[in-house]
C-alpha cells in the first residue's frame, strides 16, 4: 500500500506538461447579467489574510503580498482598501482573500489540493479568493524572523500572478524598485466566476534576493528538496570531522590516504553508511527529496577495493552503482522519500552496466542538449530530471560580463519544458540585473507558457521598466543582445576561444561599446521617473565596468603590437582608472562589492564578489590578468616595458661540497638571487626568490619563500596531488627544443613531491601523446624545511636524470620557475608566482615563457 501511496505522489508532482498549468473550472456558473467584475476607485474592497499567532512570520509575509496589491489597486484605479486579518475584517466590503482564510473554505478551497507553490484564484459572489498550501520548507518549526525563502507559498505565488493577470502589474527587478504598477487605468476586471487552479512547472528553483520577482520568475525557492547547491559528500563526511579519526574513510592516492579535497573511499562500507545516514537525517527532517552527489573535481580512490568495486575500471560506472544501491536501500526504508542523484563529471552520462533506476529517482541534470534528453530516453527514471544550469556566474568566460540572450533563454525553457523537466538551479543567476534585465524576464516568463514570443516579452520588459526611456534602451539592448549571441553560438564548440581576453574584445569591440554608450546617455536624460531613474543606474554600474574593461583590453592589444612607452602610458592609464572604478564599488568591511546604491539595498554589485575576484574579471575559466593585475605602480617605477625582452638566469660553476640547506655559503655566495612575480605581474603576498648552480654531475636550484605560520600540508608520498597545496615547481628543457620538458614539484613537508615529463612519447595514437606523461619518473631530491614565516627548499638533480651529458660553460637550457600558494581553505584563492611570466594564459607550462638557463 505505501509504494501505491508514493507513486501516486511522484505522479502528482512529476507531472510532465507544457508549462505551468492554470485552468479555468468547467462547472457550470450561475448566469449573470455581466461576465466581469469590476473593480474602481469607487469599489468597496479590502484586503484579508488568516489570523495566525502574533509570533508567526507569515503575518509579515501574507501583510507584504497584501501592500503589494494595495499598491497595485491604489496606483491603477485610486482604490486605497485596507488591509486586515480576517477576525478584524470591516463589514459591508467585498474581500481579497489571501491564504487558507475561513472564507476561502466556505467558498469550497482545500489547499491541501494546491501543493508545491500551486494556488487557485477563485470568484464567488464578488468576493476574490488567492489560496495555495502555504508552509515550511522541510516542515521546519515557524519561529519569528523565518524568512520566506524558508517556506513554500502558494499563496503569495497566486498573489503575484493575480497581479500580474488581473491588475496589470510587472516585477521588473528585485524590489520595490523593480515593480511596475499600472497607472491610472481606471478599473480592472476579473471574469465573474474565476475559478483558476494553477500547477507550477517548476516543483524546485533556486531563488532571488526578492520575493515577489522569484515568485513572479518562477524561482521561487527549492521547496521540500534538501540541496547542497551541487555536492552532498562534503556534509556527509566531512574532512573536518572524520580526516584524523578516520583517516581510512578518504581516497587513497599517492600511497597514502588523503583527506585534501574531501574525496571518498566510496567501498568502504563505512562511507557508504554516513552518506546514507545523511540522507535519513532530511528524509526525516520532511525532505522530500535528497541530493546524491559526489565531491567536485571528484578524485577516484585507488585503494584495492576501489578498484575492485562495481567490478569496473569506469570511476563513474562506480558512482552510479553506488547512488543506484543507496537509492534501492532508500525505497525499501524511506517509501514516498526520493534520491535527487547527480549527472556531473564523472558521472556525466548516463551509466553503461544498468537501465533501470528505482522509482524513487530524480536524476539532476548538469548537460542538458536534446542530444542529453535522447540518450537518457532509454532509461528508466520514474522520478524525472531536474537541471542545474551554468548559464550564468563569474566562473563563466567571459567573467563579470552579460551572457545570454533572451533567445537564448526562451530556447531553453523550451527544450525542458518539452524534455519534461520540473526542476531548475539556476548556478550564477542574478550578477546584471541592469545588463540583464530583459533576458532574465524572459527566462523566468517562459515557464508559465512556452508559447511566448520572447521579442514581445522584451519589448514588454522594456516599456515597463523604462518608460520615457524606452526608446534608447531598446536600441542598447538590441545592440548588446547582438553582440551577445557570439557568446552562446561559440560555447561548447571548438571555436570559443581558450583565452577570455580574445573573446571579451571580440564581443566587446569598440564601436559596440560607443554605440551602448551614446544609447544609455540618451535614456539618462530622458528619464524623469524616479523609478526608470534607479533602474537606469543599475544599467549604469554595470556598464560602466564593462566599458572600462573593454577600454583596458583594447589598448594592451595595441601595446602588444607595438610595445613601447607612449602605447603602455594608454595601457597603464587604463587599467588604473579601472582599478580605481573598482575600487568604488567596494564594501570597506567586507572587502566584496557594495549595494549599487540605496535604492537597490538588497542588491550588491554583481551578486557580491570579493574586489580580488572583480579585478580579475571571474575565476576558473574567466580570470584575465595580464595586463588588468599588473602592478602598474612598481612598473613605471623601474621603467619596465611588460614582455619586452627575455628573462635570463645566470647559473655559476660550483667548487666544492654544494650545501642544500645553507644558501649563503661557499659557491652559493656567487649565485645572484631572483624573484619570481605574480604569474601576469600582479602584486604577490607570499614573496619567493631563488638561485641556481651546477658542478660536475648536478644541478641545484634553492629557493627562499614567504609561507603563513599557520599554513599546515599533508604529506602525499611520491606523485600524489602535489597541485592541491603550496608547492614549488620547475619546469625545465635541456634539449633547447622546446619540445620536450620536465616538470617538478615538492610541497614545504618531507615526502611529497611529484615528477613527470613532456613530449617523450611521440607515437599520436598514445593517449598521452602531447600531454604531460605522470607515469615517467626520474632521480633526483630535495631537501626542504620551514622556519618561522620562511619555506627553504632546494632541488638536486643529477644531468644523467634527463639523459644529457653534464651542462659545460656555454650550455643553454630553457626553463620556469613557479610557485602555488593557497589562502582561504577550499573556496579560498589561489596566488601563481613565475619567474619568466606568462602574459597570454595562467600556466607554468606555456614553452613560449621559458626563460634562458646559461651555464657559466
Amino acid at each position: 500500500m505505501m509504494k501505491k501511496i508514493f507513486l501516486a505522489l511522484a505522479a502528482m508532482i512529476f507531472v510532465c506538461g507544457c508549462a505551468e498549468k492554470c485552468t479555468r473550472s468547467s462547472l457550470p456558473q450561475t448566469p449573470v447579467a455581466n461576465s466581469f467584475l469590476t473593480i474602481t476607485g469607487k469599489s468597496k474592497y479590502q484586503i484579508i489574510f488568516p489570523d495566525l499567532p502574533a509570533n508567526s512570520p507569515r503575518i509579515a509575509i501574507y501583510a507584504r503580498a497584501a501592500n503589494m496589491l494595495h499598491q497595485a489597486l491604489k496606483e491603477g484605479v485610486g482604490l486605497a482598501a485596507p488591509i486586515r486579518m480576517e477576525s478584524k475584517a470591516l463589514k459591508g466590503y467585498k474581500g481579497i482573500f489571501i491564504g487558507d482564510t475561513k472564507a476561502a473554505r466556505a467558498a469550497g478551497i482545500n489547499v491541501q489540493n494546491h501543493p508545491n507553490f500551486g494556488f487557485v484564484i477563485k470568484e464567488k459572489e464578488g468576493n476574490i479568493f488567492i489560496a495555495g498550501m502555504d508552509k515550511t520548507r522541510l516542515n521546519q518549526p515557524e519561529k519569528r524572523g523565518l524568512a520566506w525563502v524558508y517556506y513554500i507559498l502558494g499563496s503569495v505565488n497566486g498573489c503575484v500572478k493575480f497581479a500580474e493577470k488581473y491588475l496589470n502589474t510587472r516585477f521588473l527587478y528585485p524590489g520595490e524598485k523593480g515593480i511596475d504598477y499600472a497607472a491610472k487605468v481606471g478599473k480592472f476586471t476579473i471574469p465573474v466566476g474565476l475559478n483558476e487552479v494553477c500547477v507550477p512547472q517548476l516543483v524546485f528553483a533556486s531563488h532571488t534576493p526578492d520575493m515577489f520577482y522569484s515568485y513572479s520568475n518562477n524561482a521561487y525557492s527549492y521547496g521540500d528538496f534538501k540541496s547542497y547547491g551541487g555536492h552532498s559528500y562534503y556534509d556527509a563526511v566531512p574532512a573536518a570531522k572524520y580526516a584524523k579519526t578516520h583517516p581510512h574513510y578518504f581516497a587513497f592516492r599517492g600511497g597514502k590516504r588523503n583527506p585534501i579535497g574531501n574525496h571518498l573511499c566510496i567501498s568502504n562500507p563505512e562511507v557508504q553508511d554516513l552518506i546514507y545516514q545523511e540522507m535519513v537525517k532530511w528524509a526525516k527532517k520532511g525532505a522530500f527529496a535528497i541530493q546524491l552527489a559526489q565531491t567536485d573535481g571528484y578524485n577516484p580512490c585507488e585503494c584495492k577495493n576501489c578498484k575492485a568495486y562495481g567490478n569496473t575500471d569506469d570511476e563513474g560506472e562506480k558512482l552510479w552503482i553506488l547512488h543506484r544501491d543507496l537509492a534501492a536501500r532508500f525505497y525499501k526504508e524511506y517509501p514516498g522519500k526520493f534520491a535527487h542523484i547527480i549527472c556531473y563529471g564523472p558521472t556525466g552520462t548516463p551509466p553503461k552496466t544498468f537501465t533501470k533506476f528505482p522509482p524513487n529517482v530524480i536524476i539532476e541534470l548538469c548537460y542538458y542538449t536534446q542530444e542529453n534528453f535522447d540518450e537518457w530516453k532509454k532509461y528508466e527514471v520514474k522520478g524525472g530530471f531536474t537541471t542545474y544550469v551554468y548559464n550564468w556566474g563569474w566562473y563563466n568566460r567571459v567573467g563579470f560580463l552579460p551572457k545570454r540572450t533572451p533567445k537564448f533563454c526562451a530556447d531553453q525553457v523550451r527544450l525542458f519544458i518539452r524534455n519534461g523537466v520540473r526542476g531548475v538551479y539556476r548556478c550564477g543567476f542574478g550578477e546584471n540585473y541592469g545588463l540583464e534585465g530583459p533576458a532574465y524576464y524572459v527566462y523566468g516568463q517562459m515557464f508559465n507558457d512556452i508559447k511566448q514570443n520572447e521579442d514581445n516579452l522584451v519589448n514588454d520588459f522594456i516599456r515597463r521598466a523604462f518608460h520615457e526611456s524606452s526608446v534608447p534602451m531598446k536600441l542598447f539592448y538590441q545592440t548588446l543582445n547582438t553582440r551577445l549571441e557570439i557568446y552562446s553560438a561559440l560555447q561548447k564548440t571548438a571555436a570559443m576561444p581558450t583565452n577570455p581576453r580574445v573573446l571579451v574584445t571580440a564581443i566587446l569591440s569598440s564601436d559596440v561599446v560607443d554605440v551602448l554608450e551614446k544609447n544609455l546617455e540618451r535614456a539618462e536624460k530622458l528619464a524623469k521617473n524616479p523609478k526608470v531613474k534607479a533602474r537606469l543606474e543599475l544599467v549604469r554600474v554595470e556598464f560602466d565596468y564593462v566599458k572600462a574593461l573593454a577600454k583596458a583590453l583594447h589598448f594592451y592589444n595595441t601595446y602588444r603590437l607595438n610595445p613601447n612607452k607612449e602605447t603602455f602610458a594608454l595601457l597603464a592609464g587604463a587599467v588604473e582608472q579601472r582599478n580605481k572604478l573598482i575600487e568604488s564599488y567596494a564594501d570597506p568591511k567586507t572587502k566584496k562589492t557594495r549595494v549599487y546604491s540605496k535604492n537597490w539595498p538588497m542588491l550588491r554589485i554583481f551578486g557580491n564578489p570579493g574586489v580580488s575576484v572583480l579585478k580579475e574579471n571571474g575565476r576558473l575559466t574567466a580570470p584575465i590578468n595580464a595586463p588588468l593585475t599588473w602592478n602598474i605602480p612598481l612598473l613605471k617605477k623601474q621603467n619596465i616595458l611588460p614582455g619586452v625582452g627575455k628573462k635570463v638566469l645566470r647559473i655559476p660553476r660550483a667548487t666544492g661540497v654544494v650545501s642544500t640547506t645553507d644558501f649563503t655559503k661557499g659557491s652559493w655566495a656567487k649565485a645572484k638571487w631572483h624573484n619570481m612575480n605574480g604569474i601576469q605581474l600582479g602584486a604577490i603576498t607570499e614573496k619567493t626568490r631563488f638561485k641556481a648552480l651546477y658542478d660536475a654531475k648536478n644541478v641545484y636550484f634553492a629557493f627562499e619563500s614567504d609561507v603563513a605560520p599557520d599554513k599546515k600540508f599533508t604529506a602525499l608520498g611520491k606523485d600524489g596531488i602535489c597541485w592541491g597545496q603550496d608547492c614549488m615547481e620547475l619546469i625545465l628543457d635541456p634539449t633547447g627544443t622546446r619540445d620536450i620538458y620536465y616538470h617538478l614539484m615538492v610541497n614545504p613537508i618531507e615526502n611529497s613531491y611529484y615528477d613527470e615529463a613532456f613530449g617523450l612519447i611521440t607515437d599520436e595514437l598514445n593517449p598521452l601523446y602531447n600531454k604531460p606523461d605522470g607515469s615517467w619518473n626520474c632521480k633526483w631530491s630535495y631537501t626542504t624545511r620551514r622556519k618561522g614565516g620562511k619555506w627553504y627548499v632546494c632541488f638536486t638533480i643529477p644531468f644523467a636524470s634527463f639523459n644529457v651529458p653534464p651542462a659545460a660553460p656555454g650550455t643553454i637550457w630553457y626553463g620556469n620557475f613557479g610557485r602555488e600558494a593557497f589562502f582561504g581553505g577550499k573556496k579560498g584563492t589561489l596566488e601563481l608566482s613565475l619567474w619568466s611570466p606568462n602574459l597570454e594564459t595562467m600556466s607554468f607550462h606555456d614553452r613560449e615563457t621559458l626563460g634562458d638557463l646559461i651555464f657559466e
